[in-house]
C-alpha cells in the first residue's frame, strides 16, 4: 500500500512539474489548467498525509505593536 501511495504522489508531482514548465513557456494557465493544478496539488498533500508525512508545525509570530517595532527602530 505504501509503495502505491508513493507512486501516486510521484505521478501527481510529475503532472505539477509539467504544468510548471508550461507556465514558464506560456503566458499563464487557462481555467482548466488552474483547476487541474489545484486538484493535483491537493492530491499530493492528501497522499503524503496518508503516508504519515506532515507539514512542519508553524511557529506563531507575534505581530508588531507599534510602527517602531515594525521597522525595527531604536
Amino acid at each position: 500500500m505504501q509503495r502505491q501511495l508513493i507512486e501516486r504522489a510521484v505521478r501527481l508531482m510529475l503532472h505539477l512539474e509539467l504544468l510548471d514548465e508550461r507556465l514558464t513557456r506560456e503566458s499563464g494557465f487557462n481555467g482548466h489548467d488552474h483547476v487541474q493544478y489545484l486538484a493535483w496539488s491537493n492530491g499530493v498533500v492528501r497522499t503524503l498525509a496518508r503516508l504519515g508525512i506532515r507539514e512542519p508545525a508553524r511557529t506563531r509570530r507575534v505581530p508588531p505593536q507599534t510602527v517602531h517595532d515594525l521597522v525595527g527602530a531604536t
